[in-house]
């Protein structure tokens, strides 16, 4: 009877937790590697957009230096216009004084205004017309609404939009025209 004796020695087998310990940091250290290798393509793709960028810019500025050493570049058309401007208010010396006064109103002013009042909006209320007297300093609003409750929320924001320039709307109207079915017509002044 024969009988076989092994004579290599084997290892111990590693245990269950180091060899998930094990496979877990290759697998972490795969992924650092992932990610950093798409930060550097991102970091790639960055630098050549502001490569362009500059580029871009350098082109701009020499387009502006060629425009100001031509006849035709940004600094004679301002020129122009003020000559322009001079030879008018000779003309018309009464009326450039009242604009000087700004008892005229300005026209800014009447745009940041209506910009004020676009903000100030509220769903289910449309306006009809808008009326601006005494050079902005008075406002009056017609429109219509589906319920009254839009109505004093919209005259309430709209107070607060306009408050700035020194207005405030005192009185509100409300009517309900036959014809209109649910819709309230309202003007505020």
């Amino acid at each position: 009877m024969s009988r076989q004796i092994n004579l290599l020695i084997r290892p111990p087998a590693m245990p269950l937790a180091m060899r998930v310990g094990l496979f877990g940091a290759v697998g972490v250290l795969l992924a650092v590697a992932v990610v950093a290798l798409v930060f550097q393509q991102r970091v790639a793709e960055v630098e050549r957009k502001n490569k362009s960028l500059r580029d871009d810019l350098a082109q701009v500025q020499l387009n502006l230096a060629d425009m100001a050493e031509s006849s035709c570049g940004p600094t004679s058309v301002p020129v122009a216009l003020i000559a322009r401007l001079k030879q008018e208010r000779a003309k018309e010396p009464e009326l450039w004084a009242l604009v000087e006064k700004g008892e005229s109103g300005s026209l800014w002013r009447h745009a940041e205004l209506f910009a004020a009042i676009s903000d100030a909006h509220t769903d289910t209320v449309w306006l009809s017309a808008i009326t601006v007297d005494q050079n902005g300093r008075k406002l009056a609003l017609e429109g219509h609404a589906l319920n009254m409750e839009s109505v004093s929320r919209y005259a309430q924001d709209l107070n607060l939009a306009i408050a700035p320039f020194g207005i405030s709307l005192q009185a509100m109207e409300l009517s309900r025209p036959e014809a209109s079915g649910n819709q309230i017509r309202f003007r505020l002044y």
